[in-house]
């Protein structure tokens, strides 16, 4: 698979982004990739967590239908998220516990921090051990709010990541203008995605080129996602 930003979908994105890899968000319904792309089912819980709330086991029942529905797995071209918690490795953990054992479909585990903009790399290491021991050679870290240049500690985790087996590393939540998508590339992930790009484009700001700034752009919003898609795509595969 080609190293890349993924674009976070919204349901009339579809047309646009035919040949990129997508991610959707729990319960948004996905097309299929069709020309060497992959997808990422990703199962909600940070738009949960906004609202106070968390992933129980009726949701992970209604999860587990729309994961099998379409086809995800733990491996391309259709990963699927674990149930995990923001800021709660330990509730993570949980989740995936009673995940593996009430539906045992593989899903990618994913490193969780337990503060904003906090990095505990011993103890993502171990999160990372734990869940190698399922098979597991595709893992996610969730960004507790950090732009790359102060996340430089990942670098670390990446490179213990590799030794231990893991194939492919992507980041939940990374990426906030060119530059900033090129420095999560450097920290030796595979792949990021944030809703930056559209949500930037929805208050008509657009990325610009070789820099961390942005500014007002005089175009139709689609166009403005389009262009800012496209830099941080260009961004993070540019390092």
């Amino acid at each position: 698979m080609e190293k890349c930003f993924v674009a976070c979908m919204k349901h009339d994105f579809e047309p646009h982004f035919k040949e990129a890899s997508r991610l959707y968000a729990f319960p948004l319904k996905p097309s299929q990739p069709r020309n060497g792309e992959f997808i990422i089912l990703d199962s909600g819980a940070f738009a949960l967590s906004l609202k106070k709330k968390e992933i129980d086991l009726p949701y992970m029942k209604r999860l587990h239908g729309y994961y099998r529905k379409y086809g995800a797995s733990n491996n391309f071209p259709v990963l699927c998220i674990a149930p995990d918690k923001f800021l709660d490795p330990e509730k993570t953990m949980q989740n995936y516990r009673t995940w593996m054992h009430f539906f045992k479909l593989p899903v990618v585990p994913v490193i969780q921090f337990t503060k904003m903009k906090h990095l505990d790399i011993f103890h993502a290491r171990k999160q990372a051990m734990y869940y190698r021991e399922f098979g597991n050679n595709i893992i996610a870290v969730s960004n507790p709010g950090l732009k790359g240049s102060a996340a430089l500690p990942l670098k670390i985790l990446t490179e213990e990541l590799r030794k231990i087996g893991y194939e492919w590393i992507h980041n939940l939540g990374a990426g906030w203008n060119y530059n900033d998508c090129r420095d999560w590339r450097k920290l030796g992930f595979d792949s990021i995605d944030s809703i930056s790009y559209y949500t930037d484009a929805e208050h008509n700001v657009g990325w610009r080129p070789f820099s961390y700034e942005t500014g007002i752009m005089n175009a139709e919003k689609m166009e403005i996602v389009k262009h800012n898609y496209k830099l941080a795509n260009d961004g993070f595969r540019n390092n």
